[in-house]
C-alpha cells in the first residue's frame, strides 16, 4: 500500500509536464489494486487464529463432556451393582473398570483425531497465507516494474 502511495506521490511531484498515457496507466493500475484489495474477502490472520483457537477449545470441551459422561455411566453401573449384592461382584466391578477405561480411551482417541485434523487445517492455513504473501509481493513487484517502464 505504501508503494502505491509512493508511486502516486512521485507522479505528482516528479515533473511539471502534462500527464501522459503512461501516467494514466499507472493511476489505473493503482486504482485496480486498491479495488482488488478493498473487495477481497477478509483474510485477517488474527481472525483465522481466533477461529482455530475456538475450534481447539471446542475439541477440549467435547473431550471433557465425553469423560464426564463415561464417569457418570460408570458411577451409575457401580451403584446398580452395589445394590444387587451378588457373589460375583468382584468380577463385575473389574468388568466395569475395564469398560470405563475403554470409554476414557475412546474419548482420548477421538480428541487426538480431532486435534490432528485441526493441526492439518492449521498447517494448510499457514501455507496458504505464505502463498498469498508471496503472490502479493510478486504482484507488487510487477506493478512497480510496469510503472517504472512507462
Amino acid at each position: 500500500m505504501d508503494q502505491i502511495q509512493g508511486a502516486f506521490l512521485s507522479l505528482r511531484t516528479s515533473s511539471t509536464r502534462k500527464p501522459g498515457k503512461s501516467d494514466y496507466f499507472c493511476i489505473l493500475v493503482g486504482l485496480c489494486l486498491l479495488l482488488e484489495l478493498g473487495c477481497s474477502p477478509p483474510s485477517n490472520p488474527n481472525y483465522r487464529i481466533a477461529e482455530l483457537d475456538k475450534a481447539s477449545r471446542q475439541i477440549s470441551e467435547r473431550e471433557q463432556q465425553c469423560i464426564d459422561a463415561a464417569n457418570k455411566r460408570a458411577e451409575a453401573a457401580l451403584s446398580q451393582l452395589e445394590k444387587a449384592q451378588s457373589r460375583d461382584n468382584g468380577q463385575q466391578i473389574q468388568n466395569l473398570n475395564d469398560q470405563h477405561d475403554w470409554e476414557l480411551s475412546s474419548c482420548e482417541t477421538e480428541t487426538d483425531r480431532e486435534n490432528e485434523a485441526l493441526s492439518s487445517k492449521e498447517r494448510a492455513e499457514y501455507e496458504r497465507e505464505a502463498e498469498e504473501a508471496e503472490e502479493a509481493a510478486a504482484h507488487a513487484a510487477s506493478v512497480r516494474t510496469a510503472a517504472s517502464t512507462r
